[in-house]
């Protein structure tokens, strides 16, 4: 194997070994789930209006909470394991 590598330049091989890297990144994105449980979303987003319209202190992370509730409803509870890894 060796010798065949040998007649391989080295802009090749790091061409390979990027496309490599590249395929093992796309294979752990999430993907959606197929029947999402909408009704977390449902309910925070009630809980926002629901804030708005009365006299209580509405918390200013509403907006961060629906979008968490957004992702893990589409993409299942562990999407941030995903998502914190790729924002290092």
């Amino acid at each position: 194997m060796m010798n065949e590598l040998e007649n391989i330049s080295t802009k090749q091989l790091e061409i390979e070994l990027e496309q490599r890297r590249k395929r093992e990144k796309e294979g752990t994105k999430p993907k959606q789930v197929e029947n999402p449980n909408w009704m977390p979303l449902r309910e925070i987003c009630q809980e926002y209006i629901n804030c708005l319209d009365s006299e209580e202190y509405c918390d200013d992370d509403f907006s961060h909470y629906i979008y968490e509730t957004a992702l893990q409803a589409l993409f299942g509870k562990n999407v941030f394991d995903w998502v914190n890894k790729q924002k290092g």
